[in-house]
């Protein structure tokens, strides 16, 4: 009821009926009978399929569980064997841990511990979002769902194996940007020092060139013509070579790899003094 006045209205026949029609309407119906026993929650835990208790790992809880079963038993709505025991707020610091809380409890537990995570669970409650819990926690309670063989072991593998591709994508993905990035890093480097090399040989041919047409000049012949045989046709593009004050002088521009304005293109330039014969 709305009301909790109103409790003693949910008899025994109410509660069978509420409960008959979930059954018939539901595959999985959740029943929280409380630990305070009256007909209606009685009525819950004989009708109910599988019965779960759950209880914090102290020696009062464990007690409390302990008399709550035996209630049970007198009143003839459940036997101790036909119920489990789901340990709650387990933490590594508590002073009896699982195995013990099992010993002293004497009763079917389930191998699932719920851990203790006061701090996300509060957070998620005050803002009313479960995955605020995060993901331990969720995790935590699908394994508990499964040993309880209320949530499909099906669907769970299926969910793995989605969050498995999922990863991988992202994993391949992020490799294949990796892998095109180094790639793409490894060619502007290979063009930057194949690049310095033609700078240097254009530096040589320069030197070369003015030398080889200083010595035509000595002779008489013709610096230009000398000039453009003995350069490569490569390095022949805007070559400019004269004789100006008893100096041959060359400037040459490397070939450029890639595309480039004439303000971003170095000109190397070379002279060699002509010796009259």
């Amino acid at each position: 009821p709305k009301e909790g006045e109103q409790g003693e209205l949910i008899t025994e026949q109410a509660a069978k009926k509420i409960l008959g029609i979930l059954r018939s309407r539901f595959d999985i119906v959740i029943v929280d009978v409380g630990s305070y026993m009256g007909e209606a929650n009685a009525t819950a835990v004989e009708m109910a399929d599988e019965v779960a208790v759950v209880t914090q790992s102290d020696v009062l809880s464990l007690r409390g569980v302990r008399r709550l079963v035996g209630l049970w038993e007198r009143i003839g709505a459940r036997r101790s064997e036909d119920l489990k025991i789901v340990l709650n707020s387990v933490h590594k610091t508590n002073d009896i841990q699982p195995e013990s809380a099992r010993k002293i409890v004497a009763l079917p537990t389930y191998k699932t511990v719920v851990p203790r995570m006061t701090r996300a669970l509060e957070q998620s409650v005050n803002r009313r979002e479960p995955a605020a819990a995060g993901n331990d926690w969720s995790q935590k309670v699908q394994e508990l769902g499964r040993e309880m063989q209320v949530v499909p072991p099906v669907t769970l593998a299926k969910a793995k194996e989605t969050k498995t591709r999922r990863t991988r994508k992202k994993e391949d993905g992020q490799s294949s940007i990796e892998f095109v990035g180094v790639f793409l890093c490894f060619i502007v480097l290979a063009v930057l020092v194949l690049q310095l090399v033609l700078v240097g040989v254009t530096w040589m041919f320069a030197s070369h060139t003015a030398s080889e047409a200083a010595r035509a000049a000595a002779v008489g012949h013709s610096i230009v013509e000398t000039a453009e045989d003995v350069t490569p046709r490569a390095w022949q593009n805007g070559m400019q070579i004269n004789e100006n004050n008893g100096r041959v002088n060359v400037s040459m521009r490397p070939p450029m790899l890639v595309p480039m304005t004439d303000v971003l293109r170095l000109s190397i330039d070379a002279s060699a003094g002509v010796v009259r014969e």
